[in-house]
C-alpha cells in the first residue's frame, strides 16, 4: 500500500480498532451497522442563548402548524426543512437524540407514542404545537401514535405495498445535517438544516371523537367517523329511549347533551376520567 493510499483511508473514531476503510461511504456503512445507537454529543458544540433557542422553537411550531391543513388531500406524510445551526439543534434536541453519525456529521431524533406528546410539549414550550383547531370540531394534528384500527390498516398495507424510504405511519422524525450545492466553477454554498418528517391526521365533520392523552389520564385512542362507529366502539347494543335520544341529539348537533346521555347509557359517573372528549367547541 502506498503512502498516498494510507493518507486517504478512513478510520472509525468510535471504535478502538485499527481497521481503516477505503472511502467515507465504507466508514458510513460501518457506522450504520455497528454504531446506529451512538448518541454522544461532540465536544465542539457551544451553548446558545435561551432567547435564540426559543425563537427557533417558535419557528418550528409555526411551520408545523402551517402543514396541518383542513383538507382531505393534506392527510398523510409531510416534510419540511428550516435553517438552523448545529449548536442550536443540539441545544433544543440534544437530550433526545436517537443517533449521532460521527462520519456523516448528522443527528437524528424520532418521537412516537403517547409519551412523545408531552416530551415535545416540553421541548417546544407550547401545549398546542401538534394540533390545529378549525372550529366546529374540525381538527388536524400530528399523528404520534395509532389506535387499534390504524394498526390493522398498517399491517394490511405492509403486506400489499413495497417499503419506501419514508414509510412510517406515525411519529415525528427530525434530522439535522449540512446541506449545500456547488456551481460549475466548484464554488460551494452550504449551511445547517433541520428536516421534519411526520404524518398528518384529521377529524373533518367528526364533531364527536376521542383521542386519549397520557397527561389527561386517558387511554382510548379510537377515532369516530360517525355515530355508528361510536356505538360499535363503546359496544352500545341495547335499544332504548335513551339510545334514541343520543341519536336525536347527535343529529341535531346537540353534542354536549349526546355525551351526557352516553355516560348515563354506559353507567359512567360524571367525575370519571373517561376518554370521551367533547371537541365541538374551539
Amino acid at each position: 500500500m502506498s503512502a498516498t493510499d494510507t493518507l486517504t483511508r478512513f478510520r472509525c473514531s468510535i471504535c478502538n480498532s485499527k481497521k481503516t476503510y477505503k472511502s467515507k461511504a465504507g466508514l458510513q456503512r460501518h457506522e450504520n451497522l455497528k454504531h446506529s445507537n451512538y448518541k454522544e454529543i461532540p465536544a465542539h458544540i457551544s451553548l446558545v442563548p435561551e432567547y435564540e433557542l426559543r425563537h427557533i422553537k417558535n419557528v418550528i411550531v409555526k411551520e408545523l402548524q402551517k402543514r396541518l391543513k383542513n383538507h382531505y388531500s393534506k392527510v398523510g406524510k409531510q416534510v419540511f426543512s428550516i435553517h438552523c445551526s448545529e449548536n442550536s439543534f443540539v441545544g433544543i434536541f440534544g437530550q433526545y437524540l436517537t443517533w449521532y453519525s460521527v462520519c456523516g456529521g448528522w443527528y437524528q431524533c424520532f418521537f412516537d407514542g403517547e409519551e412523545a406528546i408531552d416530551q415535545l410539549t416540553e421541548i417546544f414550550e407550547d401545549s398546542q404545537w401538534e394540533e390545529r383547531n378549525y372550529g366546529n370540531g374540525q381538527l388536524s394534528w400530528v399523528k404520534l401514535y395509532e389506535n387499534e384500527s390504524d394498526k390493522i390498516k398498517e399491517t394490511d398495507h405492509a403486506t400489499l405495498e413495497p417499503k419506501k424510504k419514508f414509510h412510517f405511519e406515525k411519529g415525528l422524525l427530525i434530522e439535522w445535517r449540512i446541506k449545500g450545492f456547488s456551481d460549475k466553477a466548484e464554488y460551494r454554498c452550504e449551511g445547517g438544516e433541520i428536516m421534519f418528517k411526520f404524518v398528518v391526521n384529521q377529524a373533518k365533520d367528526r364533531l364527536l371523537w376521542y383521542r386519549g392523552k397520557p397527561s389527561q389520564g386517558k387511554n382510548y385512542t379510537v377515532d369516530l367517523t360517525d355515530l355508528e362507529d361510536l356505538e360499535n366502539s363503546l359496544k352500545i347494543k341495547q335499544d332504548s329511549a335513551l339510545k334514541f335520544r343520543v341519536k336525536f341529539n347527535f343529529i341535531m348537533a346537540r353534542y354536549k347533551e349526546a355525551i351526557i346521555d352516553i355516560t348515563k347509557l354506559l353507567n359512567i359517573e360524571s367525575n370519571n376520567k373517561f376518554a370521551l372528549r367533547y371537541r365541538a367547541e374551539a
